[in-house]
């Protein structure tokens, strides 16, 4: 579950022909308005109609062309099915044709396979054609529909320029996305309370150097985003694989310029340490700090970075107990906060992580700078900035203690209920909302409109993107894509299908014509007229003959029921 608003009518465009990726399959489709869509389905019901009716007109004529009619029994049975109107009637007799042929005890020869055989394929092409155009009346419409996406307008993808890729401008880049992590907060917030994204694996890894004091855990995740994820429209192989691990560490606090701190991995240079609270000296608010390793730009970590957390708990009042490792409680001593009972003891552990990122298209995977890659220019440019560091990084240092679970906001972090509050379920939302945010890091090109005056670092030139940077669709529900081959399919197949009818009419087949006119209900009906009332009819041989001046003073309806007369052959 994403929470986003919808995008702009300006961001995607209309009536275009574009690829997607569904299912690792790259699908060609149409777009139209939400609007358009019930119009369109519902002149495709009337399509399809017709395509039905003309197939069934095309099976009609086979049969009648290719099925003996040498005595009265097969004979009947060809009149009835040429004079049916529809599938539906067509079954119906068909298979009062053959259940008569099978119940007639006083003629078993109406049995033979002559007569069966016939009878069966006209019940096999009357009820699959009925069962194909119910079925067709029902899937066709649904199949026809891809997704609610649409290509993305070139005019409204926008990334202000901030710096080169790959140096400390990374974090001002990262804080143009600040809006979307805090959206994909709280989808992650939204996937935990209701059930937990199946495409993230996360679990809880158990350690077994702690002890009661000093509780060790740690968390890893892996998932996995494709093009569908992202909504490329290239590349339908398009993989990228994330996996990594944090677990807790107790040594890294000492003194850093003259006050008691966390120094991830010891180093201790500007930038890589943060104070925190001891027994009797400190901050009372809740805060996360994050910290990347100092080299994690060169080439050396290039695929596994190392990188850090510390959520500065210690102190804070607390109305429950709790053993986590990040909101380990003792009982207060003091006289802050004098409701709460309870408050977590100093010297909380960091946490130590590290996370692998490749990206694979076409069986062959990169890191992170994609060097040598077929992805284009755009894309490249996209991927490399968003994701040379840990996105789970990305999300703590945007959001602050606002991306840990147990942050009150009405108190302003200045307590926990410690004995709710997790490290796993704080790093558990973390990794959620990474992957979120990753799989929508370009549907956020489209959020902001470009200034005036503002360069776009996704363009080469002014007004000209970077190849690829417009490769992807956006997801809008005022649009509905729908699949190109099922576009065209129906109206092609109607048409053929039309095509051969008239083809076959027009005496194609020799046997077709002089059946097709001698078979039908009002040729067969001019007969028994003319030879009861001994009357020639106009218009002999057409598929609406009349008659002449043949006045009857019985209505025909009765001589039907009561006087059919035998006609007797010279």
């Amino acid at each position: 579950m994403d929470v986003y608003t919808d995008v702009p009518s300006n961001a995607y465009k209309l009536h275009t022909l574009f690829n997607a990726v569904i299912d690792g399959t790259s699908v060609q489709a149409w777009s139209v308005s939400r609007s358009t869509y019930p119009r369109v389905i519902a002149a495709y019901s009337i399509i399809i109609f017709f395509l039905f009716v003309f197939l069934w007109k095309l099976l009609a004529c086979l049969v009648l062309a290719s099925f003996k009619a040498d005595d009265a029994a097969q004979a009947v049975g060809l009149v009835g099915f040429w004079n049916c109107a529809d599938p539906l009637s067509a079954s119906v007799y068909s298979l009062a044709y053959i259940g008569r042929l099978l119940s007639s005890e006083n003629s078993l020869h109406l049995r033979r396979t002559k007569y069966l055989a016939p009878a069966a394929i006209m019940v096999v092409i009357s009820t699959g054609s009925l069962a194909g155009s119910l079925a067709a009346g029902i899937v066709y419409p649904e199949r026809l529909r891809l997704a609610d996406i649409a290509p993305v307008h070139p005019s409204t993808v926008f990334w202000p320029f901030i710096g080169q890729v790959g140096d400390t401008t990374t974090s001002e880049i990262l804080s143009y996305s600040r809006p979307g992590i805090m959206r994909a907060l709280g989808s992650a917030e939204f996937a935990t309370l209701n059930t937990k994204l199946p495409m993230a694996h996360i679990h809880r890894v158990k350690l077994s150097s702690g002890n009661i004091t000093h509780p060790q855990e740690g968390i890893h995740w892996d998932y996995k985003l494709g093009a569908e994820d992202f909504g490329l429209q290239v590349f339908p192989n398009f993989m990228m694989e994330i996996e990594g691990q944090c677990v807790t560490e107790y040594g890294w606090e000492g003194m850093s310029r003259g006050l008691n701190s966390y120094i991830p991995w010891g180093l201790d240079i500007r930038g890589n340490s943060v104070p925190v609270a001891t027994e009797d000296f400190g901050s009372l608010l809740l805060d996360l700090a994050v910290f990347l390793h100092p080299d994690i730009d060169t080439d050396q970590q290039l695929v596994n970075r190392s990188f850090a957390f510390a959520a500065t708990t210690s102190r804070l009042a607390s109305f429950s107990a709790s053993t986590d490792p990040w909101y380990y409680t003792e009982t207060k001593n003091d006289s802050t906060y004098q409701n709460a009972p309870y408050r977590v003891k100093p010297h909380r552990p960091a946490l130590s992580c590290w996370e692998t990122t490749q990206i694979c298209v076409n069986g062959v995977c990169y890191n992170t700078n994609l060097e040598n890659s077929p992805i284009p220019e755009g894309l490249t440019f996209v991927f490399k900035s968003r994701f040379r560091h840990p996105m789970v990084h990305h999300i703590g240092q945007s959001a602050g203690a606002s991306a840990l679970k147990s942050y009150t906001g009405s108190a302003g972090g200045a307590f926990v209920d410690a004995g709710a509050a997790s490290m796993y379920g704080d790093m558990e939302r973390l990794v959620l909302a990474g992957y979120l945010h990753s799989r929508n890091v370009l549907r956020e090109l489209i959020d902001s409109a470009k200034p005036a005056g503002a360069y776009n670092a996704l363009e080469k030139e002014s007004g000209i993107l970077m190849e690829g940077a417009d490769q992807f669709v956006v997801k809008t529900e005022q649009t509905v894509a729908l699949r190109w081959g099922y576009l065209l399919a129906a109206p092609i197949t109607t048409s053929i299908l039309m095509l051969l009818v008239v083809i076959l009419r027009v005496n194609a087949l020799p046997t077709l014509v002089p059946r097709a006119t001698a078979f039908q209900a009002t040729q067969l009906f001019r007969q028994l007229s003319e030879a009861y009332t001994r009357q020639d009819w106009a218009i002999r041989y057409g598929s609406t003959p009349l008659p002449s001046n043949a006045v009857l003073t019985t209505p025909f309806s009765t001589i039907l029921r009561n006087k059919i007369p035998r006609i007797n052959h010279p």
